[in-house]
């Protein structure tokens, strides 16, 4: 059901949303790190808007989602890493 949000909320097509979509559900596994809730679905349509305006995916995801999720430069430079890893 949220592939099908954030493809409404933004106009991306269902394959990248779904990419995007996997990557969040990895984030939101990962509890040790005082990420809170993981990725909001509001993250993810703000993502998917940059991508559609041609942004390039991985710096769309770290801009609108990583960068939301932590202060911590160390985590954010993990979540990057991850985010390089799977885009």
């Amino acid at each position: 059901q949220e592939v099908e949000i954030v493809c409404q909320e933004s106009g991306l097509d269902k394959s990248s949303v779904k990419s995007l979509v996997k990557l969040s559900e990895k984030l939101r596994g990962i509890k040790d790190q005082n990420l809170g809730d993981g990725v909001s679905t509001r993250s993810l349509i703000a993502t998917a808007k940059l991508i559609k305006d041609g942004i390039f995916p991985r710096q769309a995801f770290k801009l609108a989602a990583i960068n939301c999720l932590t202060d911590e430069d160390d985590v954010r430079q993990t979540l990057n890493d991850l985010v390089d890893i799977s885009l």
